[in-house]
């Protein structure tokens, strides 16, 4: 695989006067540069353009911005998971099953002394007690 490298060195024909006959920029030029690009992208991995490519059985990784359209798909991890793993919405819920079964159960032995409301308001976390 080979990185991109500017082919075409823009930066001394910006230093070169008006009337050098080199600052002119030609088609040869772009050509190149275009080129260039093109090796290196071609160069890269190749999950042969299927989007339902499984990306972990093909060790690829995924740097920078990635903009996902559709409805993706990934694993469902254990709800003990604490990595950077992505978290899937079946994997979301259940942790909230869960949670919610453990505070049921630790409910049904305390004594309530109140009340709180919880609610979210333009980005902000609300909590009012009685």
């Amino acid at each position: 695989m080979s990185d991109y490298t500017i082919a075409v060195d823009w930066a001394g024909k910006d230093a070169l006067s008006d009337s050098n006959a080199a600052k002119v920029i030609s088609g040869a030029d772009f050509n190149s540069e275009f080129v260039a690009a093109r090796t290196a992208i071609n160069s890269k991995a190749d999950l042969n353009g299927d989007s339902g490519e499984d990306f972990a059985s093909n060790n690829a990784t995924v740097a920078g911005t990635l903009t996902v359209t559709g409805i993706p798909t990934i694993p469902t991890a254990a709800t003990s998971t604490n990595t950077t793993q992505a978290a899937s919405t079946a994997m979301v819920q259940a942790a909230i099953d869960a949670d919610v079964t453990t505070h049921a159960a630790l409910r049904a032995s305390q004594t309530v002394y109140g009340h709180a409301k919880i609610y979210t308001s333009g980005g902000d976390l609300y909590i009012v007690t009685t």
